[in-house]
């Protein structure tokens, strides 16, 4: 008869006292007894100051923690089990939802909910896994929250701020293209509402995607990345003697770029995205009236052939404005300083 193996069964640990026990199960479950923790906080208390101190808390746990508490904020704001939520935000089956939620939440409601998405974005995993909400999945709730909040009553401009800049850090190389893309698609549908907003963060990450979509030959996400920046330029400081030099030459570096695309343009015959072109007149004519002077008259001379060429079709009022700009880029250098020995020539 064989002699069967020994079973080997692992030692119980042993503990000097209770205190040791109860201190080593604690931590070997700590990260579930914080989330049920924090969850229990937030399900019952409805003091905006104890909830909003739930933001911080987000780092500490695990990613699948993480995205637990804080579409628990959220699904208890749009009176859903998280697990609903959360099901029906993975196949995008929720949009009129989220845009309401945006839309009619309390201020400070509607603002907590996205800083916790957002801080949720720094450390939710980049891969593309099915059985956990992702990057991908917290970018797509934020832009349905964010859609939403344009057509509430009362705008704040601190919200959209937050917004700008936190998606705008997306778009650093180290991100997985297609989260950089994701987030681009947000800030083009949004930031034409938002010329207004003072954003020197974001408008740095964008130019410089801006920018390796040029190098890397990425038209259209080149022409909507632009655009997006160019929107958002006029509300720049351009008076402090601190910052303004800095911002004027990261977008005089871009618009460059954008004046070397236009001039291939033409020469080529191509036609260009209309929504992104009528936002860039739009964005260099928001410049012109701040006065702000950071380009040559190559760019509106480039934009008024692409429209005598029949490959851009431009309003009487914005190809006003670029024969304006023209005149104005003409008779100074980019850093603003008249030129000397007179002015070029105006296109047409």
């Amino acid at each position: 008869m064989t002699e069967r193996p020994a079973l080997r069964v692992a030692p119980l640990p042993t503990y000097s006292n209770w205190s040791e026990r109860e201190s080593t199960i604690v931590e070997q479950h700590k990260d579930e007894l914080d989330l049920k923790a924090l969850v229990w906080i937030h399900s019952s208390l409805v003091d905006d100051d104890t909830l909003d101190s739930l933001i911080p808390f987000i780092p500490e746990l695990t990613p699948d923690k993480a995205s637990l508490l804080a579409y628990t904020d959220l699904a208890r704001n749009v009176h859903l089990p998280a697990s609903t939520l959360v099901s029906l935000i993975r196949s995008r089956a929720c949009s009129d939802l989220l845009r309401a939620a945006g839309e009619r939440l309390p201020e400070r409601t509607r603002a907590r909910s996205v800083q916790m998405l957002l801080k949720l974005l720094e450390y939710v995993p980049r891969d593309l896994d099915p059985t956990r909400l992702g990057a991908l999945d917290v970018l797509w709730t934020l832009w349905e929250l964010c859609m939403g909040a344009c057509d509430a009553d009362e705008q704040d401009p601190e919200f959209y701020q937050t917004i700008l800049n936190g998606v705008a850090a997306l778009l650093n190389e180290g991100e997985p293209f297609r989260l950089r893309r994701a987030a681009l698609n947000l800030l083009w549908e949004s930031t034409y509402q938002w010329t207004y907003l003072y954003c020197p963060p974001a408008v740095s990450n964008i130019i410089g995607f801006a920018r390796a979509s040029y190098q890397h030959r990425l038209s259209d996400m080149f022409l909507r990345a632009s655009a997006v920046a160019i929107l958002l330029a006029p509300g720049l400081d351009w008076l402090d003697d601190t910052t303004a030099p800095h911002h004027r030459q990261e977008l005089r570096a871009l618009l460059r770029d954008l004046t070397r695309f236009l001039q291939r343009a033409n020469e080529d015959g191509t036609r260009c995205e209309p929504r992104c072109m009528g936002r860039i007149a739009y964005g260099l004519a928001l410049l012109a009236q701040k006065d702000v002077a950071v380009g040559d008259a190559e760019l509106p001379a480039a934009l008024l052939e692409s429209v005598e060429l029949g490959l851009l079709d431009m309003a009487s009022e914005e190809e006003t404005a670029m024969r304006q700009l023209e005149r104005a880029w003409a008779r100074q250098d980019a850093n603003g300083i008249p030129k000397a020995g007179g002015t070029s020539e105006p296109h047409g």
